[in-house]
């Protein structure tokens, strides 16, 4: 399944790039012409980097680091999957991915 792979990952920059990556395959799996609602695509990649922060990364983080790690990770790659996502066009996945409250949940999104 591609979402166990998220977590065999490195840490890091690298790291997110390339869950970013792969969400964006399984986005842009199923696209379609045209393009999604901004908004809605803002709000995926909000939480798949919320929910792969918490879930992987924040436990590798002294408790004082991990707020502004995340918002590092909020900012680091967002324009770029919100392009990615509005381009694939895929309400299923958005939605599904946009509803997800956990690494769990994020992975039945392909």
């Amino acid at each position: 399944m591609v979402g166990h792979a998220m977590l065999d990952l490195p840490r890091g920059a690298p790291a997110f790039a390339a869950r970013l990556a792969l969400l964006l395959a399984l986005v842009l799996g199923l696209g379609a012409c045209g393009k999604a609602d901004r908004t809605k695509c803002e709000r995926m990649c909000r939480n798949y980097a919320t929910i792969t922060f918490r879930d992987v990364e924040a436990s590798r983080l002294p408790p004082e680091k991990r707020e502004p790690a995340l918002q590092d990770k909020l900012t680091r790659g967002m324009e770029f999957c919100v392009n990615k996502c509005q381009a694939a066009n895929n309400d299923d996945q958005i939605d599904c991915a946009t509803a997800a409250k956990n690494i769990t949940e994020l992975r039945t999104c392909d």
